[in-house]
């Protein structure tokens, strides 16, 4: 089909399955040149939407009690040879919050660790006891199964073992006492290889320390709760726990009383859908074996494996920002630093534009016209906060080294004198303090850097680190790459 990007596979011959029957499991086309192998992805090839996740509605509380409603969680990928036989679970009901629940939050704990470890056969169930006990509390409460496709855990799975069999030292043999043959770096991306839970908590975290989708991980497919009543995600004390006294002093304040935001299910249930529909594109593209090949169209599996590591710990240091609101804003910042640096790596958009005042203000104007109108009480409270305190973190130029209100001096990196904009001179601060992980110390000698952090004082608003969810959402709203290949540009998918 034209315009379907082919990629040459070199099949590995210690593989046992042939690569029909790998295409087959991946949801590939296959063609064979001579000795030649190529692949493409089916859904390129025939021009539709990949479906590697979906929504699948269980109940609410009109149907709660029908028993017949859970059994597509019978259907699920066998799990019970993964956790260990009884031992984990064992170890899971010995916990307090599984064994005597006393906290408010003990409960959702308790549902997230034995979703994770309840046997397969006792499964559908087990939700739908659960269910009927989040109902007492929240009668609005929507339950849905976000349901991992096979072609997509193949794909992943596919990617990293191909990767470690061409890589690997020729005398190297597997260990067949391992359940994973190819156990690269599999601990690196465990969301991706157990149903990509991670990248569906997301959205229910953007109104935290309210929590608005409650998800539980399971190979094959993620649990997810839709709530009528956001949860709330953090006690409002100043040290819920005694280590919480020792955090670090910079950037950090006293806590403050969020409250409560006012949703319901229905748009809950519309910002999941939405959500689930752009992760597909951005896994469609990023398992797409003819974006990645080398100049003479073989398959790039390096290139498509540092892809699929970088997503993983994108995902994992924004839903780290998300979760330490307003806990830890120390970390909620470095991990901000995080998110900009592997969007820098993987997008077209360079850092500095990331924190221009004035860009980031386009980029959320954009967002606004974008997003579907059931999805933005969600997603988008979060994004105008960080674009409000980013314009307002020029605001704390000293008043000395303010010109005409609006510009600031300081120096070049060749150290002649210049004046910045306000909003320029705050994001060199931005990655001035970001360039302190490779210690002030050594980077401490760029005369711009230095000018920035003579002429601010050094408060830096909280809400700023919420940069690393808005500038998420532009990337899975319209997911953009660096060119992977000489012959395709970036692209876009909306």
């Amino acid at each position: 089909m034209a315009g379907t990007r082919w990629a040459r596979l070199d099949y590995p011959s210690t593989f046992r399955m042939t690569p029909e029957d790998m295409a087959r499991l991946c949801g590939w086309r296959l063609k064979r040149r001579g000795a030649d192998i190529e692949i493409c992805l089916a859904e390129a090839y025939e021009g539709r939407a990949f479906s590697g996740l979906e929504v699948v509605t269980i109940a609410d509380r009109r149907t709660h009690a029908d028993p017949a409603r859970y059994t597509a969680f019978d259907r699920l990928r066998t799990q019970d040879e993964y956790i260990g036989g009884g031992r984990v679970r064992a170890r899971v009901l010995s916990l307090p919050e599984v064994a005597n629940p006393s906290d408010p939050q003990d409960p959702w704990v308790a549902l997230r660790l034995l979703y994770l470890t309840t046997p397969d056969r006792d499964l559908a169930g087990f939700v739908k006891q659960q269910f009927d006990g989040v109902l007492d509390a929240d009668p609005d409460a929507r339950l849905f199964l976000v349901r991992a496709s096979p072609e997509l855990q193949w794909r992943i799975a596919t990617a990293r073992s191909l990767f470690a069999a061409q890589f690997a030292p020729r005398d190297w043999v597997p260990d067949p006492d391992r359940l994973s043959l190819f156990p690269a770096s599999s601990a690196l991306m465990r969301s991706q290889l157990q149903g990509l839970s991670q990248y569906v908590s997301a959205p229910g975290l953007t109104l935290s320390p309210w929590i608005s989708i409650f998800i539980a991980p399971r190979l094959g497919g993620s649990l997810a709760i839709v709530l009528g009543r956001p949860l709330p995600g953090a006690t409002g004390k100043q040290a819920p726990e005694l280590l919480d006294v020792f955090r670090p002093m910079g950037y950090t304040g006293l806590a403050q009383r969020w409250p409560a935001p006012v949703l319901d299910a229905r748009q809950g249930e519309a910002t999941l859908r939405w959500w689930v529909q752009r992760i597909n594109a951005l896994f469609s593209m990023a398992l797409d074996p003819g974006r990645f090949v080398t100049a003479d169209g073989t398959y790039d599996l390096a290139k498509q494996l540092g892809l699929l590591l970088s997503l993983e710990r994108l995902f994992d240091a924004v839903v780290g920002v998300l979760t330490h609101a307003p806990r830890d804003p120390y970390v909620r910042l470095l991990l901000m630093f995080d998110t900009l640096d592997l969007l820098e790596g993987l997008t077209p958009e360079g850092w500095e534009q990331m924190v221009t005042a004035s860009k980031v203000a386009a980029g959320l104007h954009q967002l606004e016209e974008l997003l579907p109108a059931d999805v933005t009480s969600m997603l988008l409270p979060r994004c105008r906060a960080a674009s409000d305190a980013l314009g307002s973190l020029a605001d704390g130029f000293l008043p000395s080294f303010v010109i005409d209100g609006s510009m600031v001096a300081g120096r070049a990196k060749d150290g002649r004198d210049e004046r910045h904009s306000r909003e320029r001179a705050a994001a060199f601060l931005l990655r001035a303090l970001r360039n302190s992980g490779h210690s002030y110390a050594e980077q401490l000698r760029d005369p711009r850097d230095i000018s920035v952090l003579v002429a601010h004082g050094g408060d830096i608003p909280e809400a700023v680190s919420d940069l690393a969810w808005l500038h998420l959402l532009r990337f899975v709203a319209a997911p953009r790459f660096r060119s992977l290949d000489p012959k395709h540009a970036a692209s876009a998918v909306v």
